[in-house]
């Protein structure tokens, strides 16, 4: 049976239904923010006028209009928001996924975080030292342009007697934009597109998601980052750890690093070298990505291969020549045997013809004895009858003398 081949309609539909689901968590972060407004706005109004407190209101009102807002507790609520909706979002994919994916075998393994927290504590670190030289570089020669930023992110950074705001922007912050942009838009993207375009929807989504063109340039870069951080370990806990100290930088940076034009140029170059560096050893120097660990993997089974080979070829040879050494023995041990029975023969044959040659001599010897002996006895015999004849002889005379 031929498999039926998807139509058209079909595939549009699924093209579309997952640019939907990729567009859907981005429209979803403003109608949080919204929420988060108005939520923020009634507590802060129940709070003064029920319980006795006295938390102030922001000169500035959300989009324009007539209500103020407290910008501390909107942008806790808003982050709690988006933590708790876009977790559950992301876990519910992530399940889904890895049920589907249960058959498949693990071909990657994953660099240990605590052995590259260090990299990611300095990458991060001289990413805001980065950004803040060419800020300030940017202020010296065209200061109007980043006026907004500074109003906005100085509101923020600036103020370090808040606890509440310190947590939400340097922790649940971060946390809650990766889930977003890392997380749940980045896993649909997956599906549609390869991943240097997941990479680039997911950081010019996140660049337009902060609303001015300043903090946009530098949230797309650090969207790329972050990004290829996640495309290359799989995971979104690495993107987590490095958004985090990007944002808790913002709060370590001294200002006299950027007072004057020789200082900034240093911290410039300085915090480029830096990162390069780290980028340099993660490459080369640890195992983060899939594809080095495949490789290092293939290098180590070919190196094995080799070595095995190697070993085989050493082992075949010390058999071989043991083999030959055996042989060897066995052939002189074949030929000392041959040449010991022929030894033996021979000497056996030696002995055997001494043996034979005085067997023939006591056997002559007896022979002559023998005959000697006869002889004598044939010699006493005509002897003793010569005697007896003369005796005879003799008597008889005898006998005719008288």
């Amino acid at each position: 049976m031929k498999e039926k081949k998807p139509r058209k309609s079909q595939t549009n539909m699924n093209i579309i239904g997952g640019l939907v689901l990729i567009i859907v968590p981005f429209l979803l972060t403003y109608l949080l923010n919204l929420i988060a407004y108005f939520a923020a706005f009634a507590i802060v109004f129940v709070l003064n006028t029920y319980m006795g407190a006295s938390i102030e209101f922001d000169e500035k009102s959300f989009a324009g209009g007539s209500m103020p807002v407290n910008t501390v507790v909107m942008l806790f609520l808003y982050a709690m928001l988006c933590l708790i909706i876009f977790g559950w979002w992301y876990l519910v994919i992530k399940n889904n996924s890895s049920n589907n994916n249960e058959s498949k075998k693990k071909t990657s393994k994953k660099g240990s975080l605590l052995k590259n927290a260090g990299l990611i504590i300095v990458f991060g670190y001289s990413f805001q030292l980065f950004i803040d030289s060419i800020l300030n570089l940017v202020k010296k020669v065209a200061p109007k342009l980043i006026q907004e930023y500074d109003e906005n992110i100085g509101s923020l950074v600036n103020n370090k007697t808040s606890v509440i705001l310190m947590l939400t922007v340097i922790i649940i912050t971060p946390i809650a934009e990766e889930l977003i942009f890392r997380g749940v838009i980045t896993t649909y993207s997956n599906k549609l597109f390869p991943p240097k375009t997941v990479i680039i929807i997911s950081s010019v989504l996140f660049a337009i998601y902060h609303g001015n063109i300043v903090q946009g340039v530098y949230a797309f870069i650090a969207g790329i980052i972050l990004g290829i951080i996640v495309a290359k370990t799989g995971k979104i806990l690495p993107a987590i750890m490095l958004h985090v100290v990007i944002n808790l930088s913002a709060y370590l940076v001294p200002d006299i690093l950027f007072k004057n034009i020789i200082t900034l140029l240093f911290t410039l170059v300085g915090s480029a070298s830096l990162m390069f560096l780290v980028i340099y050893i993660i490459k080369y120097g640890t195992i983060w990505s899939k594809q080095t660990d495949i490789t290092a993997d293939n290098n180590d089974s070919k190196n094995g291969s080799k070595k095995s080979d190697a070993a085989d070829d050493s082992s075949d040879a010390k058999n071989g020549s043991k083999k030959s050494d055996a042989a060897d023995d066995s052939s002189d041990a074949k030929n000392g045997n041959k040449k010991s029975d022929a030894a033996d023969d021979s000497s056996d044959s030696k002995n055997g013809s001494k043996k034979s040659d005085a067997a023939d001599d006591s056997s002559d010897a007896k022979d002559g004895s023998k005959k000697s002996d006869a002889t004598d006895n044939n010699t006493n015999k005509n002897n003793v009858s010569k005697k007896n004849n003369n005796i005879n002889n003799r008597n008889k005379r005898k006998n005719v003398n008288k």
